[in-house]
């Protein structure tokens, strides 16, 4: 197991609490226990090996990386809080400043939802899918995507809300989600983002929330955007680099690639459905733009 894959794994960000950790660990175990998946014998496999990975992720964080051990050369939350108290003379450990860390960040969630309860429920969607997209990025913790569909939940009044986590695999393969209900099943596209399902008694909003690799980013196009770096040293020797987007791997041939620290190559249809597109035979696929890094 290796740092980055470990936070990959359960959806932390570089620099996380110790309460995100266990917060975010027991949402992926409950996500992906074999006994709440009632696919076929196919899915309760993949169900109880990615549930094996999240606990070797937990393991592999708290035994290497919690207190006493600290990830060398990099700055957490806990130890840039101690360094500003002390520039008022006032001295805390790193249990008390972790305890402080966490008590914020449970404030901060607080204020935050009582803000949310003030927007429309249009805004709280886009919103809720934006932090989505770019979880990692912004450091948001798994518990509060949690709250914020609550909200969400409260928001809806007469209407269902039905939020449902897409992988990148399921949005490649061009998957439906089935909406089961009294008056039969509705097939509901994964690439689109919002859909509007009236039934007898009710209205349903069913939110496709694609759950993205750190490195990977959907526009409102559902544009692909994979950032990738390499070293220019690598170059030399290979002819092609690897790109991977899921479980599907694009190559780059490295002839295509300028000397320039920062460069894009799009590849133009290789993506998903564009936002709304109807499923047909013939689906208008979104590009896959990968921007590239050389160190």
């Amino acid at each position: 197991m290796e740092y980055n894959k470990a936070i990959d794994i359960l959806g932390l960000p570089e620099l996380h609490t110790d309460s995100q950790l266990r917060k975010n660990y027991h949402l992926k175990a409950l996500q992906f226990h074999p006994d709440k998946c009632s696919g076929d014998d196919e899915s309760r496999a993949q169900s109880a090996a990615r549930f094996r990975e999240v606990h070797e992720a937990y393991k592999y964080l708290t035994n290497t990386w919690s207190p006493p051990h600290y990830r060398p050369n990099k700055r957490g939350y806990t130890n840039t809080l101690a360094e500003c108290l002390g520039l008022f003379n006032i001295t805390i450990n790193a249990d008390q400043a972790r305890r402080l860390v966490t008590m914020i960040e449970d404030k901060c969630h607080s204020m935050s939802l009582q803000v949310l309860r003030d927007m429309s429920l249009g805004m709280i969607i886009d919103l809720h899918r934006f932090l989505m997209q770019h979880q990692v990025k912004l450091g948001i913790s798994t518990n509060m995507l949690l709250k914020i569909e609550e909200v969400l939940q409260e928001k809806a009044q007469t209407n269902t809300v039905v939020i449902v986590h897409a992988e990148i695999d399921n949005l490649m393969n061009q998957e439906m989600y089935i909406l089961k209900g009294e008056d039969g099943n509705h097939l509901v596209p994964l690439w689109h983002p919002t859909t509007h399902i009236q039934r007898k008694n009710e209205d349903v909003i069913v939110l496709c929330v694609p759950v993205l690799p750190p490195n990977v980013t959907l526009d409102d196009k559902n544009d692909i955007h994979v950032n990738i770096c390499i070293q220019i040293n690598s170059l030399l020797d290979s002819r092609s680099i690897d790109v991977r987007v899921g479980t599907k791997t694009f190559k780059v041939l490295t002839s295509k690639l300028r000397v320039t620290r920062h460069q894009i190559i799009i590849m133009s249809g290789a993506g998903i459905p564009l936002p709304h597109a109807k499923a047909d035979k013939h689906i208008p696929l979104s590009d896959i733009v990968v921007h590239i890094k050389c160190e």
